[in-house]
This record gives structure tokens, C-alpha cells and sequence, in this order.
């Protein structure tokens, strides 16, 4: 618990610490009648900023993460012995392909339960701004940024500390629901409900399939590469499909 604490409250703070100097210079940017506008409607504003944004959100959780680590993670034993690296690291990139293929796949049903709405994630308007401003920047955050900060939370910190309990099965759910909450929770208002439930299992799914490398190798590297994998499997299917 005092590991989501710390997260949810080191976040919130640092977020706020790197982007508000952000939408600041964007506001200051604007011309008088588009500043009067976003001074009215702050959507508007997060808008216009939405690569800087991004980026400065997923530079904030990176941060956080290894802070967290550092408090709380790093001291922790190994409760089981590491699985070869080589071997790890192969296993871990198919698992993150197939990861994804299985989510393409969820992603389509919902579509077609969504009908005229189909469901779509959260992240996929801040990651089309990112890309469209700098692609190099994009792949990198997405690919390996938004992965090691993640993997080092909620594995390497929060299912590391069950594991070490001897409870890996109870942390890889929670963890795993908690992964999911930080992508979809707040986000429920884009969608039906079933939809936004369909959301939620499917990054539910996600996060224990990277919890599952974990638990199966006991490396972070390992997730780390399963999550990188998968991620960078949807950029190239969204390059592929023309976003």
C-alpha cells in the first residue's frame, strides 16, 4: 500500500512540477483571442500541448519509478534465482509480440461492439501528437521510456514485494489491475461502460502477461523487453494501418 502511495502521490506532484511550466508557455504563445479561449476552456490548452505533455508525463512517471525503487525496491531479496539472461530475454520479446497480437485482436471485437464509437484507448491521441512532433522521440518514450518506468513500478517494486512474500499470484492481480487503472481509469466518460470495462481487461490481460515474465524469469530486463516488444508492435501495426 505505502508503495501506491508513494506513486500516486509522487505523480501527481512531479506531473504537475514539469507540466505546468509547459501549458504556461503555451498559453503565453497564443494569440489574445486564442488565449482568451483556452484561459476559458483548459482542454483546449492541454490540447495544443499534447506532445509536450506526453512527454513531460511519462518523464514524471520514470522519475517516480525509480524514486519509488530507490525507497523501497532496491533492498528487497531475490526470492528465486534468475533465469538465464539470453534465454529470458528471447522468451520475453516472443511473449511481448504475442501480447500484443492477443490486444490487436480485443481491440477489434470492441470495435465492432462499439459500432459507430469504436473503443480506443486513452494513450493513443497523446502518442499521435508525440509522433507527429518528433517520431525518434516517440518510439523512444513509447518503446523505452514509458516501459522501464512502468516494469520498474509495478513488477521490479509492487509484485516483487509479494513475491518475496511468497503471495506472486495475488500481487500479479492487483499489480496487474493497478497497471490498467493508470491507463483507463477517468477515461470511462470516452465510452459505453462495456467498452470501458473491455479496456480495462484487456490492459488488466497486459499487465499480467508482463507479470507473468517476471514471475517466470525474475529479471526486470526481461519485462522490460516483453513490454517493449509489445509496444513496439502496436507503433508499427499504427504506422502500418496509417494510425
Amino acid at each position: 500500500m505505502l508503495d501506491v502511495l508513494l506513486a500516486v502521490a509522487g505523480i501527481f506532484i512531479v506531473s504537475i512540477i514539469l507540466i505546468t511550466p509547459l501549458l504556461l508557455l503555451e498559453l503565453v504563445s497564443l494569440p489574445e483571442a486564442e488565449r482568451l479561449r483556452a484561459t476559458a476552456d483548459p482542454d483546449l490548452l492541454m490540447r495544443g500541448a499534447m506532445a509536450e505533455v506526453t512527454f513531460a508525463a511519462l518523464v514524471a512517471m520514470l522519475l517516480v519509478a525509480l524514486g519509488v525503487w530507490w525507497l523501497r525496491g532496491r533492498s528487497l531479496p531475490r526470492p528465486v534465482p534468475p533465469t538465464r539472461a539470453a534465454h529470458a530475454a528471447a522468451w520475453a520479446i516472443a511473449a511481448g509480440v504475442l501480447i500484443q497480437g492477443v490486444v490487436v485482436a480485443l481491440f477489434h471485437v470492441l470495435q465492432a461492439l462499439g459500432g459507430e464509437s469504436p473503443a480506443q484507448p486513452s494513450n493513443v491521441e497523446p502518442i499521435l501528437a508525440l509522433q507527429e512532433a518528433s517520431p525518434v522521440l516517440n518510439w523512444l518514450m513509447v518503446v523505452a521510456v514509458a516501459p522501464l518506468a512502468e516494469e520498474l513500478l509495478f513488477r521490479r517494486v509492487m509484485l516483487h514485494r509479494f513475491m518475496v512474500a511468497g503471495r506472486g499470484f495475488a500481487g500479479l492481480v492487483l499489480t496487474s489491475v493497478l497497471f490498467a487503472a493508470t491507463h483507463e481509469v477517468g477515461q470511462g466518460g470516452a465510452h459505453s461502460l462495456l467498452q470501458w470495462l473491455g479496456l480495462m481487461a484487456i490492459y488488466t490481460g497486459m499487465g499480467m502477461g508482463f507479470g507473468l515474465v517476471y514471475l517466470r524469469t525474475g529479471r526486470l530486463s526481461a519485462a522490460f523487453l516483453a513490454h517493449a516488444a509489445c509496444n513496439a508492435t502496436a507503433l508499427a501495426v499504427m504506422a502500418f494501418s496509417g494510425g
